[in-house]
């Protein structure tokens, strides 16, 4: 036997639907005259047209009650960080415009407190923001380059005084790309021996000369297999040699049996052959 369905015609459009709550909201002990789709189309328009009254309603009603949606935000932010990291990127994109004449306008106001807050951001979340530039470079490190040519063609005395400071402040750092340098003129197979792997080889040899065992301040990179004989500029095959027993060497043999480290703690560059270096 089946069951017989009770209609409702909805005394707007009246259009006849069934009496559930699927097509009428429900209120207390009946449902509404209007369907849901007339009922929500009357809400806009009210919206619309009363929209000042509709926003001193909105900031009334959360006046009254702030402190418990806060709390709830708070909360349902913890439990779900996902969403509101994605609404807040949407929101973001879609106002970016007025974010960031607000952001500047606020700069402009409180231009040291605004630094100082830039310099604690820098320093707190360093690494985190070291990884992603290193991230993004990798995934398109053509187009840095260019970006960076640009700017240097643009600002040619500012570039200056940038690179001048970079060498004082960083000359293993610069020491370290001018190998890099010089073994890619030599075509070297692979190219990725870092600064901070220079360090730790030195480390390990005790600041020692791998030849003569003397221990000095300044050592220089002997390569095992010469880069002019398709040596690599890496880490298995640099050891520390003072500069007499290097110039002995020259471009021969190891004037003894010598272990090179066969891998470091020190993070590596990406791999580079000289067909990538040439695009540079």
């Amino acid at each position: 036997m089946s069951e017989t369905i009770v209609e409702k015609t909805c005394s707007k459009c009246k259009q006849t639907f069934p009496a559930t709550p699927a097509y009428f909201y429900r209120k207390l002990t009946h449902l509404t005259s209007r369907c849901r789709e007339c009922s929500a189309l009357d809400q806009r328009t009210y919206r619309m047209q009363q929209s000042d009254r509709v926003r001193t309603n909105q900031r009334r009603s959360y006046a009254k009650r702030a402190s418990i949606v806060q709390t709830q935000r708070r909360a349902d932010r913890r439990t779900n960080p996902d969403k509101y990291r994605v609404s807040a990127r949407l929101r973001r994109q879609k106002n970016r415009d007025r974010i960031n004449a607000l952001q500047n306008k606020r700069r402009a106001l409180n231009i040291e407190k605004a630094r100082m807050q830039a310099r604690a951001a820098r320093l707190q979340h360093r690494e985190h923001r070291n990884a992603q530039a290193r991230a993004k470079y990798a995934a398109n490190p053509e187009a840095y380059r260019r970006a960076a040519r640009t700017w240097r063609a643009e600002h040619p005395e500012q570039a200056k005084i940038l690179a001048r400071r970079h060498r004082l402040n960083h000359p293993e750092t610069e020491r370290a790309a001018g190998r890099r340098k010089r073994a890619r003129k030599a075509h070297a197979p692979i190219n990725d021996l870092t600064a901070a792997q220079w360090r730790e080889i030195q480390q390990a040899f005790n600041f020692r000369c791998a030849y003569c065992q003397r221990q000095m301040q300044r050592l220089t990179q002997d390569h095992i297999t010469p880069l002019s004989q398709g040596g690599a500029h890496t880490v298995t095959n640099v050891i520390p040699a003072c500069q007499s027993c290097n110039s002995k060497k020259w471009t021969g043999p190891p004037l003894i049996p010598v272990q090179p480290l066969l891998f470091t703690l020190a993070r590596m560059r990406s791999a580079i052959t000289p067909q990538t270096q040439g695009a540079e």
